[in-house]
């Protein structure tokens, strides 16, 4: 909602009409419905009609066994980052969430950082940065204007 409450008009996809209600309850709560459209399809299946500047994929990559046709996806519909996060594989949470998910059923991928430097650069990023289990990344047909102090270019 944060985007959306700075002027950003944000499009959220999902598959499961719970969380897209849920999303639509806390637009409406946060006052930003006008700037707030949510779709239920799948993302690899919509077909989108515009470009988008940001493209966030937070807590997804969790459930998804190949990211790479998704990052393919997301390249070609962002014009500027794309944010995502992921499960990096180790340590005790690891242990805990795989536990946790297999009691209620669900698959819980772990995706290592080189496992993500393949996906994006098979996708077609030309750079990206990780700061924990966060990673934005850059399509590569992008002009990526840098502004100097003074807001000369």
């Amino acid at each position: 909602m944060t985007l959306a409450e700075q002027g950003a008009e944000v499009v959220g996809i999902d598959f499961a009409g719970n969380m897209l209600a849920l999303a639509q309850r806390l637009a409406r709560e946060h006052r930003v419905s006008a700037r707030c459209r949510f779709i239920e399809a799948d993302f690899l299946e919509y077909n989108f009609t515009e470009i988008f500047d940001i493209s966030l994929a937070i807590g997804f990559f969790d459930y998804i066994s190949n990211p790479r046709p998704f990052f393919e996806k997301l390249c070609l519909l962002t014009r500027e980052k794309v944010i995502v996060t992921y499960a990096p594989p180790g340590g005790w949470r690891t242990l805990q969430r795989w536990i946790r998910y297999r009691l209620q059923g669900c698959p819980v991928y772990f995706h290592s950082q080189q496992a993500m430097v393949t996906h994006f650069a098979a996708a077609g990023y030309q750079n990206w940065q990780f700061v924990g289990s966060w990673a934005v990344a850059l399509p590569i047909a992008i002009y990526i204007p840098i502004y100097k102090k003074g807001g000369a270019r």
